[in-house]
């Protein structure tokens, strides 16, 4: 969507009118259409100003806007909700199919911003601190005493593939 030509440039072409100029003769001089001279002029004729109305759809309407209290509620209540498990909240709770990526723009705009903690929030669960304890005490040991045996495994897939039945060697 293109922006509103500027205030400044609206009150020139509306002064030379006023000052007796021709509405086209005043579009022609600064370049922009006889019906947008005309509308400005209208426009200050009718409310005294030349300023250009407010772009887009109002704050707080649409389809979540109604929702909006509810939602930053249910986030303050649980601030670790991912948004899809948000929006299918939405959906059960009040019946509102939003995509996750409109609940985070609703959000960032309430003032909410992603950040990673530095620990997991599982990790001081019970189960998960057992399974680090005993990972720490029988499995951090052996692979420090023969690093040898590690094997690095890439994320991405090697470029050079070797024949069957043979590893692919670092060169």
């Amino acid at each position: 969507m293109t922006q509103p030509l500027s205030s400044d440039l609206r009150r020139r072409v509306t002064d030379a009118i006023s000052g007796g100029q021709s509405r086209r003769a005043s579009a022609e001089q600064f370049a922009v259409s006889a019906a947008t001279a005309v509308r400005w002029q209208k426009r200050l004729d009718e409310t005294g100003s030349t300023e250009p109305d407010a772009i887009g759809r109002p704050k707080g309407t649409g389809k979540l806007g109604p929702y909006r209290d509810a939602i930053i509620a249910r986030v303050e209540a649980q601030p670790d909700i991912t948004m899809p498990e948000l929006a299918s909240w939405l959906l059960s709770e009040h019946g509102v199919k939003a995509d996750p990526s409109s609940l985070s723009r609703l959000l960032c705009q309430a003032g909410f911003s992603y950040k990673k903690t530095l620990l997991a929030s599982e990790k001081e669960r019970a189960d998960v601190k057992a399974e680090r304890e005993a990972w720490e005490k029988h499995r951090l040991p052996a692979m420090r005493a023969s690093p040898g045996r590690l094997v690095f495994i890439p994320s991405r897939p090697i470029a050079s593939q070797s024949p069957a039945g043979q590893r692919t060697r670092h060169r």
